[in-house]
C-alpha cells in the first residue's frame, strides 16, 4: 500500500494489512435566534482509521501494545479523502485485549491479528 501510517513516530505502513479511513458524520443542533429564523452549523467530520497489520515481530507488537496502552497518541496517516497527509491526537477504540494477548512463559506480548480501529480525539 502506498499510504503514510505512523503511530507516535513507529511507521507501520509497510506491514498494513488493510487500512481505510472513515468520515464521521456529526450535526450539531439548529440554532433559533431571537427573530425565529432558523440556522444549521456545517457538519463536523471526524475521521476514524481501521487497519490490520501482517504478522509482526514481538518487539513490534509490545511497541504499539504500549502506545495504544497509553490511551491517547499522534498519528500521522494518508486521509484517503482529501488525498492529503495529516497529523492528528487519537485513541484506539478497539478492544486492547481482543488484538492482541500476552504470553505467560516470557511476558511478552504478541499481535493475533484482526482490524482495529482508531478515532480522532
Amino acid at each position: 500500500m502506498n499510504v503514510v501510517f505512523e503511530i507516535d513516530g513507529h511507521d507501520f505502513s509497510k506491514i498494513l494489512s488493510t487500512y481505510k479511513v472513515i468520515q464521521e458524520i456529526t450535526y450539531k443542533k439548529e440554532v433559533t435566534t431571537l427573530d425565529n429564523v432558523e440556522h444549521y452549523s456545517s457538519p463536523f467530520f471526524r475521521p476514524n482509521i481501521e487497519f490490520s497489520l501482517f504478522p509482526i515481530t514481538e518487539d513490534e507488537a509490545y511497541t504499539l501494545y504500549s502506545i495504544f496502552n497509553k490511551g491517547t497518541f499522534s498519528v500521522k496517516y494518508t486521509d484517503l479523502y482529501s488525498k492529503s497527509i495529516k497529523a492528528e491526537m487519537f485513541r484506539l477504540t478497539t478492544d486492547l485485549s481482543a488484538s492482541f494477548g500476552i504470553k505467560s512463559i516470557n511476558g511478552k506480548v504478541y499481535y493475533k491479528g484482526g482490524a482495529m480501529q482508531l478515532r480522532r480525539i
